[in-house]
């Protein structure tokens, strides 16, 4: 496994696009330190996340997850990029020579974005906590920890999304069509998941556990837990109750879809004629 996580850094680390993207997106996710000192003016109204709670624990857990997962774009087109550059430059075709098995190699990629995964998650999570610390008065053990699931929650995130992204990238090899080929697809889903509401409304919906479904419904937004949003949404609604627990079915789903991905990604790469 060593091995393969440094033929993947003899890989990557050359790359520019790789430096960039990887530097722009950590620049991004640090940038949350800046959302709780800026105050934005809506008109005779002055709001800032800070003031509303945002940083508080433990709902710094929720909203910082929540924001940041926004951005794994970036990631994503690092791990589109360093996949289909293994076919234009035909380096995949080298490693097989020289002796690295197609399934060492699906390992090495799944190495490459669980990394990239567990970077971004251990940096959200100190950008909660210490934003936490400066925001929350009165701090318990209790408060800290009530909401830290939030961070693994995250983390299968990003995993089923690049195990997604892995088999989009091995099935297209075109770094732009792949990338399209996820939006297609989010939309696709997006749209039959709101046709099938609106046509059968109050009923299971089966495409809430489609793959983006799946990932989407992983963090609820965290707005309405906003003291703000809260005091409105009483006034115009009552006694509405917002379930902002995690929903286990998704969890699992998104499990399985990243075992499938990686396992298609596999058989793909082992199927062809490279």
């Amino acid at each position: 496994m060593k091995n393969l996580i440094q033929l993947e850094l003899l890989k990557l680390w050359p790359n520019r696009s790789f430096r960039i993207y990887t530097l722009l997106y950590f620049c991004i996710i640090v940038g949350l330190f800046f959302l709780s000192v800026i105050e934005f003016n809506l008109g005779p109204l002055k709001f800032s996340f800070g003031a509303q709670g945002a940083f508080k624990f433990p709902y710094t857990w929720h909203f910082n997850t929540y924001i940041a997962s926004h951005f794994k774009i970036l990631l994503a087109l690092i791990i589109i990029t360093n996949i289909v550059n293994e076919y234009d430059f035909r380096t995949i075709k080298q490693n097989f020579i020289d002796g690295l098995s197609k399934k060492e190699f699906v390992t090495s990629k799944v190495l490459t974005f669980v990394i990239l995964s567990l970077c971004s998650t251990i940096l959200v999570g100190m950008i909660a906590l210490v934003l936490g610390l400066k925001f929350t008065g009165n701090i318990t053990a209790g408060m800290v920890f009530r909401e830290m699931y939030y961070l693994p929650i995250y983390f299968l995130e990003l995993i089923a999304t690049f195990s997604f992204l892995m088999f989009a990238a091995v099935l297209i090899r075109k770094s732009a069509f792949a990338l399209g080929f996820w939006i297609f697809w989010s939309t696709a889903e997006s749209i039959l998941r709101n046709v099938w509401k609106s046509k059968i409304p109050n009923t299971f919906n089966p495409f809430d556990f489609f793959p983006m479904q799946s990932i989407s419904n992983l963090i609820h937004e965290p707005f309405s837990r906003m003291e703000t949003v809260q005091k409105i949404s009483n006034m115009v609604q009552p006694g509405k109750v917002i379930d902002y627990s995690i929903q286990w079915p998704y969890v699992l789903m998104c499990l399985c879809w990243s075992g499938l991905f990686v396992y298609l990604s596999y058989y793909l790469i082992k199927k062809r004629d490279l």
